[in-house]
């Protein structure tokens, strides 16, 4: 994938991703001409990212010059205090930089030191002075207009006004701060004289002769000059801001200013982008940096090399300092340039024999291959070279620009350092690799395995074969390395274990040193191991604060902990719970076992389950449960509890937490709720458990196991509260709140309660038993953001899952799903199967199935073997769809169909029911109970057609002809989820013999 394409996917913005794969299609959507909000967004995002790139490239040199700046300054050279003179070698880093000959720099601060003088002795000084962004002012030296005999330089403030000596050259500066960049070429007395030479030069205040600057030698220190620290972050947007602040605007960038406005960089403006601008900005320092290295390594300009018979290339492409034609800026060869140089003069770009030096770029083989550290190139340069002075070979780091840094540290051949011997060639041989050649231990530079590299040939004092083609170098040619050494590692294996120190991630640009992430990449990736754990917090922690929101949700409304929420007359869609259906009549409560066990009678003719507050199956009761629906005492044991227990009478069950739920159901009676509703609260009892009561003989009282507890005590009937109408809220939030329920559970509940592998992801942004959750801005960022990206995840796996899921229980050409016949009720292993040899396990992965997890919980409340045993006339099943048949959403203004064929496989009673996509609870109409099925109560029974089978309708109104119970009702522009329930299912809903239809759009047919 190109690299400017996997920026945008990056960032997200679908029109620059379109545009760049196809731009005949690329057009986002508009309506009458008009565009949409989607359209809108698309087309800011792709409009931002290409001012964004554009000023990028443009100011990448202000940005350069700004990096030489900071790295003089952080060497100890403060502007305006001194001169930092260096005899540069690989371990300082800067673009190009050589170590043919020293170099002097001082960042003169004209608005503290006015005027400035620079005395330039005679002698053979190359140099010149570029403003803040980079541009020429003038040359100095051999290459100025003191021709080498030295004179006195006087740089002039911009807005200077005052008196001017006539004895001095002048130049002045654009901006505030410029640059002094000198050269002194080594002579008989090498560098040590060349350096002394630099430290002759004198500058100074022209107010103060009396006060030069001091000398600072800053050989022996490491030194950043580049911007490789910001060239690809944000920062490099924060540099550029503040050189806009210190520096006066100039008339001729005006428009790339306002390009910079455009994306909210901005002379006299803080600069805050937002998340969605720092996305932007921070993708384009990528992708301007990409265009940028195509046009310094792969320009493919046809005045792009020297010889024509060569892959040798020029360098600089123009001969203007500024990159200007007389028709045009020279986007290109400034790009090339700026990517790879520092500095810009006319001496540089000179094509001409006599003063000043040419420079010619290798970055291709003979073959045309680019040059790689892990191969050996051997160079053949004809002798002698047509210098006046010295010519020199220096390596560079394709990544760094700067020399390479290698066990041998030395990055350049030179003239000036040895004497080359011609072969029978009559050519220098001169051999670049990781190891040396055989006799050629001398003119040999060592290169890195895994790194590419560049060459530079420079020519100073030029004569005129450089130019005419009388004389030219050979192209590299890859030879063998000689006898092969020894390896016990191979390089391969290496690179599978060593991370580059530049890496092209999801999240971004990453840098290390050597391994060791450098301090950017280290927070960022911090801040990405947050998010991460916090979207875990949520998948994983979404059951607890399912389970604590139904505790909350019923304390909301009166109803304590060992209480009973009974809806006598069926719930309705008033309510928010999680797809619960009005077809049985509920009880819910939530059992407070903080205090010890709890006794719970259940009445018989009901279903029920018990679950911890992580929603993990604890019990049934009623027909599923032991009681078999007869009815029976069960004793809710907390996991910590150590006291004595009963002997018989009770069906005993332990729960992790120290709070759990119960949700149980009864059945209509002739379509009447009334009889299981008063059944319920006759029978229904909870009380605590009295230790060495009934259930425990005397006789284990007079062997010391337990207490003699209280005989004969009448158990008390728990408060019940009528939920009918009532309007509550049980959903489980989507937002930041979330992780504040999730705190609440965990300190709710034991720690060992939790398993630890859930407890570390939210130990990791904060939440842990016995701490408070007090989340730093930093924190509650990551949070807001993780709880987007999670809620849209669970969304998703719950209402679009993949077919590689398995939830779709029909297969591919199905929309109806059940994530539990993938994991069952522990999602470790699909329920078994029922043979007439008994009940065959399903093998279990040894992994829980997390996305079947994620649907059940994001979707439904409470969990039990009952919702997913392969057992006939048992139970209930439940299939769910989402979608049309053509995999559309539904739409509350639409009219739908769906056919059940004859044989609908339910034993006792079969429903339809329609939720709201955005509660999951059921869908608020005037109709109140949005079902269909086959009971006559709340809703008169469906109707069949004379084939059997029974039709469906699904629309806003009641279609013509249409029975009333086999329609419900929809709200135009809500979408809607269905699920069907098949109470006691028979063999062919298991055996796939029966199977719904899809449900499909149809005409409205409107009754009167």
């Amino acid at each position: 994938m190109p690299l400017s394409i996997r920026r945008a996917l990056r960032l997200g913005v679908r029109f620059a991703r379109d545009a760049l794969m196809d731009p005949h299609t690329a057009r986002p959507e508009f309506e009458h001409e008009y565009p949409t909000s989607d359209a809108a967004r698309s087309i800011y995002d792709d409009q931002d990212l290409q001012r964004a790139v554009q000023a990028y490239r443009f100011f990448y040199p202000t940005v350069s010059m700004e990096a030489i700046f900071h790295g003089s300054r952080e060497a100890g050279v403060e502007d305006g205090k001194a001169i930092m003179v260096l005899a540069a070698g690989p371990r300082h880093v800067g673009f190009t930089v050589n170590s043919d000959t020293p170099y002097a720099a001082c960042v003169l601060d004209l608005q503290s030191m006015g005027p400035t003088v620079i005395d330039l002795p005679p002698g053979p000084y190359v140099g010149m002075v570029d403003d803040h962004d980079h541009r020429w002012i003038g040359d100095i030296g051999i290459p100025g207009p003191d021709r080498g005999e030295g004179g006195r330089y006087l740089v002039l403030p911009r807005d200077y006004a005052g008196e001017i000596p006539r004895d001095h050259l002048v130049a002045r500066s654009p901006t505030r701060r410029a640059l002094l960049a000198l050269r002194a070429i080594p002579g008989e007395s090498g560098t040590e004289g060349a350096m002394e030479a630099l430290r002759r030069v004198k500058i100074h205040p022209y107010a103060r002769p009396d006060a030069p600057l001091d000398v600072i030698d800053v050989s022996n220190r490491d030194i950043d000059t580049s911007p490789l620290r910001w060239e690809d972050s944000l920062e490099y947007w924060r540099r550029l801001h503040a050189v806009l602040e210190q520096e006066p605007p100039r008339e001729e960038f005006r428009p790339m200013y306002g390009l910079l406005a455009a994306l909210g960089i901005e002379r006299g403006r803080p600069f805050a982008p937002d998340r969605r601008m720092k996305r932007i900005l921070e993708a384009a320092t990528e992708t301007g940096l990409d265009q940028m290295r195509v046009e310094g390594f792969a320009a493919g300009r046809p005045d792009l090399l020297v010889w024509p018979d060569r892959r040798w290339e020029w360098i600089g492409l123009t001969a203007n300092p500024d990159f200007e034609s007389p028709s045009h800026l020279d986007l290109q060869a400034r790009d090339r340039w700026f990517v790879q140089a520092i500095g810009a003069s006319p001496a540089m770009f000179r094509r001409e024999p006599g003063g000043g030096s040419i420079y010619f770029l290798a970055a291709h083989d003979e073959s045309g291959a680019y040059l790689d550290g892990a191969n050996t190139y051997e160079l053949r340069v004809p002798l002698p070279v047509p210098a006046g002075l010295f010519w020199s070979v220096t390596a560079y780091d394709s990544k760094t620009r700067s020399q390479v840094r290698t066990a041998q540290d030395v990055a350049v051949l030179s003239s000036l350092q040895r004497t080359f011997e011609p072969g029978p060639d009559g050519c220098a041989h001169l051999y670049f690799g990781p190891a040396a050649p055989a006799g050629g231990e001398r003119s040999w530079i060592q290169t890195t395995p895994g790194t590419g590299f560049f060459l530079y040939m420079r020519i100073y004092g030029p004569e005129p074969a450089s130019f005419d083609g009388a004389w030219k170098p050979s192209d590299l040619a890859r030879v063998d390395r000689g006898p092969a050494r020894a390896r016990t590692i191979s390089p391969a294996a290496l690179r599978s274990i060593s991370t580059p120190d530049s890496i092209e991630s999801a999240i971004g640009h990453l840098r290390f040193h050597d391994g060791i992430p450098r301090s950017e990449t280290a927070a960022r990736l911090y801040d990405h191991l947050d998010f991460v754990h916090a979207q875990n917090a949520y998948l994983n922690g979404l059951q607890a604060v399912s389970a604590y929101a139904i505790r909350q949700g019923l304390h909301d409304v009166g109803v304590r902990d060992n209480d009973v929420l009974v809806f006598s007359r069926l719930m309705d869609s008033q309510s928010l719970f999680l797809t619960a259906n009005c077809d049985t009549v509920y009880f819910w409560s939530t059992l407070d076992l903080s205090a010890g066990p709890l006794v719970l009678e259940i009445p018989p003719k009901t279903l029920g389950v018990i679950d911890d507050m992580w929603f993990r199956w604890v019990a049934d009761v009623g027909t599923s449960g032991p009681d078999r629906g007869e009815g029976g005492r069960y004793l809710i044991v907390p996991q910590r509890y150590a006291g004595p227990l009963p002997e018989g009478g009770f069906y005993v069950f332990r729960a992790r937490t120290d709070h759990a739920l119960l949700l149980g159901r009864a059945f209509l009676e002739d379509d009447d709720p009334a009889p299981a509703a008063a059944r319920i609260r006759r029978e229904l009892k909870i009380h605590p458990y009295v230790a060495g009561g009934v259930g425990s003989s005397i006789g284990a009282y007079l062997r010391g196991e337990g207490p003699l507890g209280v005989l004969g005590a009448a158990a008390r009937p728990p408060r019940f509260v009528e939920g009918t109408g009532l309007v509550m809220n049980t959903i489980p939030p989507n937002d930041e709140s979330f992780f504040e329920m999730l705190d609440a559970v965990v300190q709710l509940e034991p720690a060992e309660a939790l398993d630890p592998e859930i407890a570390g992801h939210a130990a990791a942004i904060g939440i842990m038993k016995g701490r408070p959750f007090r989340p730093d801005a930093r924190m509650q960022r990551i949070l807001s953001d993780a709880i987007v990206v999670a809620n849209a995840a669970a969304r998703t796996i719950a209402m679009r899952p993949r077919l590689a899921e398995g939830f779709r229980y029909y297969g591919e050409q199905s929309g109806w799903s059940n994530p539990l016949f993938v994991g069952g009720y522990e999602f470790l292993r699909p329920p078994p199967h029922i043979t007439s040899e008994g009940v065959e396990q399903a093998p279990s992965a040894g992994a829980r199935a997390l996305d079947a997890r994620t649907q059940m919980f994001y979707l439904a409340t409470g969990i039990t073997p009952a919702m997913c045993m392969r057992l006939e006339n048992a139970g209930s099943q439940y299939l769910g769809s989402f979608y049309d048949a053509d995999g559309d959403p539904f739409d509350g203004a639409s009219t739908y169909e769906l056919t059940l064929p004859r044989g609908i496989p339910a034993a006792l009673f079969w429903s339809l029911t329609l939720y709201d996509n955005q509660t999951r609870s059921m869908l608020q109409t005037p109709q109140r109970f949005p079902r269909a099925g086959s009971q006559a109560h709340p809703s008169p029974a469906a109707v069949a057609s004379e084939d059997g089978s029974v039709t469906v309708f699904f629309a806003p109104e009641r279609p013509q002809g249409v029975p009333e119970g086999n329609w419900i009702q929809t709200v135009p522009g809500k979408g809607w989820f269905v699920l069907l329930r098949l109470y006691s299912p028979l063999r062919s809903f298991f055996d796939k013999t029966w199977r719904p239809g899809e449900i499909r759009h149809t005409t409205p047919r409107v009754s009167a």
